[in-house]
């Protein structure tokens, strides 16, 4: 589900601030994500290949959106972006 929903742009590319939002509620849903799987799903008892391997997508999918590709922006906006 957090794939297909890190899949579409919500907002247009130019509206910054609320795509950084929402890759910021993606990437603490990610990680709350992570610290389940590191918890029940680690071990060798419980380890769950798919569990993982989906995970592994969903980082790869969040990482690779056009929206945090900086060198698509201009030098200006990726500053801004930079600094925040």
């Amino acid at each position: 589900m957090f794939k297909n929903l890190i899949g579409k742009n919500v907002y247009p590319f130019d509206w910054v601030i609320m795509n950084m939002m929402q890759n910021k509620v993606f990437l603490r849903a990610i990680n709350q994500y992570a610290d389940m799987l590191n918890k029940k799903f680690l071990d060798q008892a419980n380890f769950e290949l798919q569990l993982w391997n989906n995970y592994f997508h969903l980082a790869v999918a969040f990482l690779t959106q056009e929206s945090l590709q900086l060198e698509n922006f201009s030098s200006t906006k990726r500053a801004k972006i930079l600094n925040k």
